[in-house]
């Protein structure tokens, strides 16, 4: 039958009675589940190899950045870059290592460890009695304090950070990007230093301020005519209105002689012939062109800006005494060209005469302190430079002391929670990152006068346990006031 049907396949869709076809089926599970334990294997393996990898990887870095990362290898400057930090955490104390050897020290003397617990029960008792802690006022004095503390040891050395930037060296090699070992101030500083916005407003509020007192300071003392100030509103970031000491009186000062120039000025003032301009002044001296004025009228001063003194003033007694030592005189050469224009510079004017420009280097230095607290003025305004109390870390090698505390008053006893660090080496607690919480208060029944603790009209008043009195009804709860 089945060789019949074979042979003749149109036979197969009309046979001639019911036919069952017989078909050999293999079951068989799915890949996954036959090579489960081969997948796992192999992924166990890939991932332990990573692992070692990275942790080559891992040693040969930090190989690379001791022995490179040292100023005798670079010595160029090294400029930070912000949020490129790296914050490693060092091994553990090795049991060889002086640290180990302080920390047993402290655990098997028994001294040294009540001197600690001492000490801190005097600081949880100062802290208590703080002025701005309400705990005296609402439990009372403080008879007796009692601390039971437990020593920790940290499990390794304080986390290092690194600091990612670029080392620029003095040849021309050019910029190399390293990893730097840094402490944790100068981390914090150098992310407040770049906060964008607060550098930004503290540069602008620095210019500004050198512009406002510095640079027009400067020019008023060498007598450049600058245009008088706008009255504007004062301004957080600007010195505006800090008066700024000034050597020369309010009034006008007084009229100087030029003296004579220093020796040494470069050839280009020496080429031109001087010649000096007709005064159209009447009285004035006529210059004759061989290094002599007129014995009828006195020489006209001549001050560092070129301003001559009005006519109404009378200097005349001012002028001859110093008429012979100015007849002697020749004429410098360089003063003016050929059409009357000065050709030396007006700083060099100014500077000419000794007793003219001390004052000006004086009231710089006075004033050039403005411009850097303008900038740290506004950098106080942004939250990111304000004084945080941000947990630092402790020496190194501290010892925490972590554990209750019992504050007895005369009607209650306060449990507080505190936790210190200890410093073996200096034999001293260390206020920075000291913790004290109020955990719990119990009520002093054995007191003589418990009235003496008077508890405020609050919703915390205290109430007598229930079960304590003898014959005590059970409490109902209190009605709610609509």
């Amino acid at each position: 039958m089945f060789r019949a049907i074979w042979r003749r396949p149109w036979a197969r869709n009309n046979p001639r009675f019911d036919v069952v076809h017989l078909h050999k089926t293999n079951i068989r599970e799915p890949w996954l589940s036959r090579n489960l334990g081969k997948c796992t294997a192999t992924f166990a393996c890939a991932y332990i190899m990573l692992y070692l990898f990275e942790r080559k990887l891992a040693e040969i870095d930090m190989e690379s950045i001791q022995k490179h990362e040292e100023d005798l290898h670079f010595p160029g400057i090294f400029l930070p870059l912000p949020h490129f930090e790296v914050l490693t955490q060092p091994k553990g104390f090795p049991r060889n290592g002086p640290v180990w050897e302080r920390y047993t020290r402290f655990v098997e003397d028994e001294s040294r460890r009540q001197a600690a617990n001492v000490e801190i029960m005097d600081k949880v008792s100062n802290a208590y009695k703080a002025p701005g802690t309400p705990w005296v006022k609402r439990f009372g004095p403080p008879l007796s304090v009692n601390a039971h503390l437990t020593i920790i040891l940290p499990g390794g050395p304080n986390p290092e950070p690194y600091q990612l930037g670029m080392v620029l060296l003095d040849d021309n090699e050019g910029p190399l990007f390293r990893r730097r070992l840094v402490t944790r101030n100068y981390w914090k500083r150098v992310e407040r230093v770049f906060h964008p916005q607060a550098l930004f407003m503290a540069s602008l509020a620095f210019m500004s301020c050198l512009w406002d007192t510095t640079v027009v300071e400067v020019k008023q003392a060498m007598g450049v005519e600058t245009e008088p100030a706008k009255p504007a509103q004062p301004q957080q970031w600007s010195l505006r209105n800090v008066p700024v000491w000034s050597p020369d009186p309010p009034k006008q000062p007084q009229i100087r002689i030029l003296g004579p120039l220093p020796t040494g000025l470069p050839p280009a003032f020496g080429t031109s012939k001087p010649v000096v301009p007709q005064s159209t002044r009447p009285g004035a001296p006529k210059y004759d062109g061989a290094g002599k004025a007129s014995s009828s009228s006195p020489l006209p001063l001549v001050t560092p800006s070129g301003i001559s003194p009005p006519t109404g003033e009378d200097n005349s007694q001012s002028l001859t005494k110093n008429t012979d030592k100015d007849q002697q005189q020749q004429p410098r050469p360089g003063w003016t060209d050929e059409e009357g224009n000065p050709l030396m510079p007006l700083w060099l004017d100014y500077m000419a005469n000794p007793q003219t420009h001390a004052p000006l280097m004086k009231r710089m230095q006075t004033i050039s302190q403005a411009p850097r607290a303008a900038f740290l003025r506004e950098l106080s305004r942004y939250p990111a430079w304000r004084p945080q109390n941000t947990h630092e870390y402790p020496p190194q090698g501290s010892i925490r002391l972590v554990g209750p505390v019992v504050v007895t008053t005369p009607g209650a006893y306060v449990h507080l929670e505190v936790s210190y660090w200890y410093d073996p080496a200096t034999r001293k607690v260390i206020d920075q990152g000291s913790e004290i919480s109020l955990k719990a208060v119990g009520h002093r029944w054995d007191a003589k006068n418990p009235q003496q603790v008077q508890s405020k009209p609050t919703a915390d008043k205290w109430e007598p346990v229930q079960g304590t009195e003898k014959n005590v009804q059970p409490r109902e709860p209190p009605e709610r006031k609509e």
